[in-house]
């Protein structure tokens, strides 16, 4: 077996050989070689302040665990598809109608953080097997639902649960595979399980609404939700909760508060104006609150957020790294579906087919990344992938301004998403290889925190970007066009951020 690049913090190995220290003293975080750890002794690992029960077929729990993270991924794009039926069938409002959507997006991307800090403290298998029952629970109403009313409210429970299935997700991989190269292996599954979620939810949900009708699309997810809470507590090993671990109950207010309000200004943005009194007062409660938020958190002796996540340069590039990807990822997405069908003139499930590249190539570079990840450590091809995120979004533009020709759409496909494979892997990898056992929850949860507000900010900022354009130019095509390029030049100053951050 190959040897293993495992990324250690030397002030917690001084009596090593390997340890090395920066002429100031400070933490140094390096890359060591070291032999992969046996089965013996991942059985025998300590993890997250307690004793890990012994994983019983740690395959069969990332199966199951991609599962779950599959579910929340075609869950956001099937339902999307369904809504604007739900939408039309029970007489919404105007007004109401934008809170189907809005109502979900606010409560997950609002709640991600604390999702993930509440794995750290109650146990995460524990926090997952509540976040699903939730989110079944609110599909389950969501399809039943006799009322607009009814539908808001159970799209918002919806939103809750999901919030705590990505993080709860994501920190019990960290457990469940605590050797490095076994770990690298289980984040390129999740990352090509998840990329085959959005691509199956786009033709699932189109497929149920035909057949069916949109109720279907929801209701769907109740007995898949009943499989994963029955084996995830017979195949996933229990997590016990950190000991001691504490954390600021008003720092967990702020967050929310915080984080709530920007996705609030984001999502409403679009319908009812940036400049809006709204939209505006969304914005300066949001940013007020998490300089508040960030000011207290220094000062605590129990933070919600460690402050030196923040700063560690693993845990900030990766998010500035997945941030970028998705301000680039969600407008991409949504572009190029809209090209495929007003200026191609194709229907719904056929340019769901046509998207069907990217999340085949996503699958490739998710699966290349743990490869080229144990030869040269993540920072590598993390920068490998943005640059063909970054090319590849170029590509797009090029091929928007020319009409959109599947000559030259295709191969953008293909190189955007085996970049947006590599980038995802690789950042989340960052990320959590330097996250002590009591952060992993917090990590997991701050990493999908920015890919969720890096989303919603590229969508909002793109498309608004690319309809002043057309409106300016008179045409759609050149609009989407210079949308598209700057999306295209924000990925590359994410490059050159992840580049300064970790070459400090």
């Amino acid at each position: 077996m190959l040897p293993c690049a495992r990324c250690i913090d030397v002030t917690h190995s001084a009596g090593s050989e390997t340890t090395r220290w920066a002429a100031t003293a400070r933490p140094v975080i390096v890359f060591e070689r070291t032999a992969p750890i046996t089965t013996n002794q991942t059985q025998n690992l300590r993890s997250a302040g307690g004793s890990m029960t012994r994983r019983p077929r740690p395959g069969i729990a990332l199966t199951v665990l991609a599962a779950a993270q599959f579910l929340i991924v075609f869950n956001g794009t099937s339902a999307n598809l369904a809504l604007p039926d739900a939408i039309a069938d029970l007489g919404l409002p105007e007004g109401l109608a934008v809170w189907v959507v809005s109502g979900y997006l606010l409560t997950f991307g609002g709640l991600l953080l604390l999702a993930g800090r509440l794995g750290d403290i109650v146990g995460r298998r524990r926090l997952l097997l509540i976040a699903l029952t939730i989110f079944g629970v609110g599909a389950t109403i969501a399809g039943l639902a006799p009322t607009g009313e009814v539908l808001v409210g159970s799209r918002v429970l919806q939103g809750i649960g999901a919030a705590g299935v990505g993080p709860g997700v994501l920190s019990l991989l960290a457990a469940t595979f605590p050797d490095p190269i076994e770990r690298r292996r289980a984040l390129g599954v999740w990352g090509s399980v998840a990329s085959a979620g959005a691509a199956i939810g786009v033709l699932g949900g189109g497929a149920l609404t035909t057949w069916f009708d949109w109720r279907a699309v929801l209701l769907i997810n109740a007995p898949l939700v009943a499989i994963l809470l029955i084996t995830i507590p017979i195949f996933v090993a229990s997590v016990p909760a950190v000991r001691g671990t504490h954390a600021s109950v008003l720092g967990a207010i702020l967050s929310v508060v915080g984080i709530g309000s920007l996705v609030a200004g984001l999502t409403m943005g679009g319908e009812i104006g940036w400049t809006s009194p709204a939209t505006l007062t969304l914005f300066a409660v949001g940013v007020v609150v998490l300089i508040v938020f960030g000011v207290l958190e220094r000062r605590s002796a129990h933070p919600f957020l460690p402050v030196d996540l923040l700063t560690r340069w693993s845990s900030a590039g990766g998010v500035i790294a997945i941030s970028s990807a998705a301000i680039a990822m969600f407008p991409v997405m949504f572009i190029a579906s809209v090209l495929l069908q007003s200026r191609l003139g194709f229907e719904p499930i056929t340019a769901g087919l046509m998207m069907l590249p990217i999340s085949v190539a996503t699958i490739i570079g998710a699966n290349l990344a743990p490869r080229l990840i144990t030869r040269t450590g993540p920072v590598r091809p993390l920068i490998i992938g943005l640059t063909a995120v970054a090319a590849g979004t170029a590509a797009f533009s090029i091929a928007a301004a020319a009409g959109t020709p599947l000559a030259a759409f295709i191969p953008a496909t293909v190189v955007f998403g085996v970049g947006m494979g590599l980038a995802i892997t690789s950042a989340t990898t960052l990320v959590l290889s330097t996250a002590a056992p009591a952060e992993t929850g917090v990590a997991s949860g701050l990493l999908q925190t920015g890919q969720q507000l890096g989303g919603a900010i590229g969508l909002a900022a793109i498309t608004t970007i690319a309809s002043s354009a057309a409106t300016g130019t008179g045409s759609t095509d050149t609009g989407y066009a210079i949308g598209l390029a700057v999306a295209s030049a924000v990925v590359v100053i994410g490059i050159i951020a992840v580049a300064v951050r970790t070459r400090h």
